[in-house]
């Protein structure tokens, strides 16, 4: 049975207000435009829901990509398998693409067209235009922009390559040779964000795509469902994974 519009926005909204009551916070309302009423031309970090599966996962969109010369876009491969339809609420995009292999976690979202911009509220300004891309290194300082926890910036690059293990919609999976980084103050993650992007401020209104977030760990409270350390793959293993590059305004 076809899904109508409303429909679909009815069940995204009643999402939210289950997201808000377990959370204990109110996501943003919910306005043209915004994260969670994101319509073509679609931005990144942009809340999606699975329209066509009871089984895929609300997740986060990372950021606009080119492939051969088309619009796509990016999030966790672990959200959903291929096919799987988004909406936020209108539609945002199919699952194509996906890898699940244990070193990457990726898919490409592909629907008519996207624009170099990404979701960073709350804050000013809420939406930022990709001016460019780059790995970051030990000690930088990023920013994540996950739906459901909004952007938060200030977290530090830490040493190394990581593991992490999680539950997708295939069962428990882990993969290695993740970046991570860390803020121990506030939350910065927490489930329904993954795929949101990870980025560093330039200019008034400018984002550099650092990378793309996969999964989060409680330092602070190891049992709860909020993360304060963010583990991502950088913006070049998304690009080499994928066969995309990073759009550009």
């Amino acid at each position: 049975m076809r899904t109508s519009t409303t429909t679909r926005w009815a069940t995204v909204s009643a999402v939210l207000l289950v997201l808000s009551a377990v959370l204990g916070a109110t996501p943003a309302a919910a306005a043209g435009g915004d994260r969670f009423n994101d319509f073509e031309p679609h931005s990144g970090g942009a809340f999606i829901l699975p329209t066509n599966s009871a089984t895929a996962l609300g997740c986060t969109a990372g950021f606009s990509v080119n492939q051969f010369g088309f619009p796509a876009s990016v999030t966790a491969g672990h959200c959903a398998p291929d096919g799987v339809n988004y909406g936020s609420p209108a539609f945002y995009g199919q699952i194509q693409g996906q890898v699940l292999n244990g070193t990457r976690d990726m898919a490409k979202l592909e629907a008519s067209t996207y624009e170099p911009k990404i979701h960073t509220s709350p804050g000013f300004p809420a939406v930022r235009t990709v001016k460019g891309k780059t790995d970051p290194s030990e000690g930088d300082l990023v920013c994540v922009s996950g739906a459901i926890t909004g952007a938060k910036c200030n977290l530090r690059v830490l040493p190394g390559k990581h593991s992490l293990c999680y539950v997708t919609h295939n069962g428990p999976f882990c993969t290695h040779g993740l970046t991570a980084a860390e803020r121990l103050d506030v939350p910065v993650m927490r489930r329904g964000d993954s795929g949101g992007p990870v980025y560093t401020r330039t200019g008034s209104n400018g984002a550099i795509i650092n990378g793309m977030m996969i999964g989060f760990e409680g330092r602070l409270n190891p049992s709860g469902d909020v993360g304060n350390r963010v583990y991502f793959h950088t913006v070049s293993e998304v690009e080499a994974g994928l066969g995309v590059t990073v759009m550009t305004g």
